[in-house]
């Protein structure tokens, strides 16, 4: 059933047909069924019935509002507002007063605050024993690694052997003095000041390098420093290091992949595994490097998991 036709339908046509004359639109109207007459501009429009009613509705809510009382005004009384200030002489020392309950710490030695550690201190010493552990060598043969290392390309000088599970008898902890790990100063003494607690002090060895190792190490001035010697054979080898990740690409150039692999294969020939705590996280690790190298995030977020996690990826 088709609908009926209505005034939009004849507009419809009119606009389709393009229509410029009265008299066509007038034509186009009959054919519709509708009567097309022009609007008288003098005449005035009657308003829809729904607009009359709401008129009237307006109509009665505004005769029915009492009638507006004007308000009457007071003068209020004149306030005297002028003051006068007062205060120190120009250039005499202004000494602050501190709200009543507050403690005055103007005279005290308060000491400055200090940086939070990487480690949380409840899960530090459970981190360190996890990284120790897996920086022991047992007489097992890796035989994974050892393909691995076949299938890069890398002479198989030694055969690697899987972690023992067990701390390491003795460790030589290599730190990263370069200027990219300047900001973790605090934190570096605070970690080997935890390795101390965990392996003992007596076998705890400290050795500072700038790049990597193989640019010599020792304590003390940088001038005075050895060309670098690894330590006895089973001897776990801890490096904080940021890997070359942050190269501020002043001072000494930062080192390469192939250089870290160099020391890496060294620590392998001497029988020294190695472990590597890293300031960044594991996206910003060099891909090769981190495949040899079992490596523990070093941030606050780092827990037991994580490091079992990341000492077994290597």
């Amino acid at each position: 059933m088709t609908p009926p036709l209505s005034h939009a339908d004849v507009l419809r046509a009119i606009a389709r047909l393009k229509t410029k004359t009265d008299q066509r639109r007038r034509d186009v109207a009959r054919l519709l069924g509708f009567e097309w007459k022009k609007a008288d501009p003098a005449a005035p429009r009657e308003p829809s019935p729904e607009r009359q009613a709401r008129t009237r509705t307006k109509r009665r809510r505004t005769r029915s509002l009492p009638p507006l009382v004007p308000q009457v005004t007071r003068e209020a009384p004149p306030v005297d507002v002028s003051f006068e200030l007062s205060g120190p002489e120009p250039g005499s020392k202004v000494q602050g007063v501190l709200p009543t309950g507050f403690p005055d710490f103007s005279g005290a030695d308060v000491p400055p605050l200090e940086p939070l550690p990487l480690l949380v201190p409840r899960w530090t010493r459970a981190i360190l024993s996890t990284a120790l552990s897996a920086a022991t060598a047992s007489e097992e043969i890796d035989l994974p690694a050892a393909i691995d290392l076949l299938a890069s390309g890398h002479p198989l000088r030694a055969l690697p052997r899987r972690r023992a599970g067990r701390i390491a008898p003795a460790a030589q902890v290599l730190i990263d003095a370069g200027e990219s790990m300047t900001p973790f100063l605090a934190d570096q003494a605070r970690l080997l000041a935890d390795l101390a607690q965990v392996i003992g002090g007596s076998s705890l060895e400290m050795l500072k390098f700038v790049g990597t190792p193989l640019r010599n190490a020792g304590r003390g001035a940088r001038r005075s420093w050895p060309v670098y010697s690894p330590p006895p054979p089973g001897t776990a080898i801890v490096l904080v290091t940021d890997l070359g990740i942050a190269d501020t690409g002043f001072g000494q150039a930062a080192p390469d992949t192939a250089e870290w692999m160099r020391f890496l294969e060294l620590l392998q020939l001497r029988g020294c595994p190695a472990i590597a705590l890293v300031p960044y996280g594991p996206h910003r690790w060099p891909a090769r490097i981190a495949h040899v190298l079992p490596i523990i995030t070093w941030d606050r977020a780092t827990t037991v998991r994580h490091a079992r996690f990341g000492t077994a990826i290597a």
